[in-house]
């Protein structure tokens, strides 16, 4: 607990998101994502569902045909046009982040909440 100090904080929307899925199968069956992105849409029609650790790892799966279907960057559309298809545009997510440090801010930083001191 006293290792590491939260020194900044700030909030980043993440590339769009999209479901994406395989031209070549209609009704896909199994989806792959990342953890964190399970509850971005209903997948209550899947059957399987694979983690994978983030979401360029399920673009390289639905790349390599690995995945029926999956959540990740919609930017991987345009890589493979001809075999992949969009099911849903998600959007960006809205990600925040935590700046740690070895040691806590100085006590004269305008950065320092009230009950740090």
């Amino acid at each position: 607990m006293h290792r590491v100090f939260p020194v900044d904080t700030f909030i980043a929307g993440s590339k769009p998101l999209a479901l994406i899925a395989q031209r070549a199968i209609t009704q896909p069956t199994q989806v792959a994502l990342q953890p964190a992105t399970r509850y971005y849409t209903d997948l209550t029609e899947y059957i399987e569902i694979i983690e994978a650790p983030t979401t360029v790892a399920v673009a390289e799966g639905l790349l390599a045909g690995r995945y029926e279907a999956g959540i990740c960057a919609a930017e991987v559309l345009e890589q493979a046009p001809n075999q992949l298809r969009l099911m849903q545009s998600l959007g960006p997510a809205l990600d925040t982040w935590v700046m740690f440090a070895t040691t806590p801010l100085p006590a004269s930083s305008s950065l320092r909440l009230e009950a740090d001191t």
